[in-house]
């Protein structure tokens, strides 16, 4: 009776720790800076392609981000710079030096927005 308890728990938890394997999560984190003058990067778009995590980075260029897999395509991206991929086997830390990209910019649009008191508090567009 004794055996055919241990057997059953030791049947549980092989299957327990089975899932635990198959719902792996990587974590990374590090810091993006300017390719040009080593300057941290705030605000850097961090997202794993076909997957839903994305996050940015803080005022000083560091990010941190959690997903599922064994593998994933990590992509860095801000506007005026060129974007940055990396392949993400394993967590750890991973630092990204993204390259100025100013002259990829065709063109920027300024919206300007005013208000009237006179025509009763409209809200326009100019």
């Amino acid at each position: 009776m004794r055996f055919k308890i241990l057997h059953a728990f030791l049947l549980i938890c092989m299957c327990i720790s089975a899932t635990d394997l198959m719902a792996q999560t990587l974590s990374i984190r590090g810091q993006v800076t300017s390719s040009t003058t080593g300057e941290p990067i705030s605000g850097v778009t961090v997202t794993v392609e076909g997957k839903r995590q994305a996050t940015s980075t803080n005022a000083t260029g560091q990010y941190t981000l959690e997903f599922p897999g064994e593998s994933a395509v990590v992509r860095f991206s801000q506007i005026g710079k060129i974007s940055q991929q990396i392949e993400v086997n394993q967590s750890g830390v991973y630092n990204i030096q993204l390259e100025d990209g100013l002259d990829e910019l065709e063109e920027i649009v300024v919206v300007g927005l005013w208000y009237s008191e006179k025509e009763c508090g409209n809200w326009g567009y100019k």
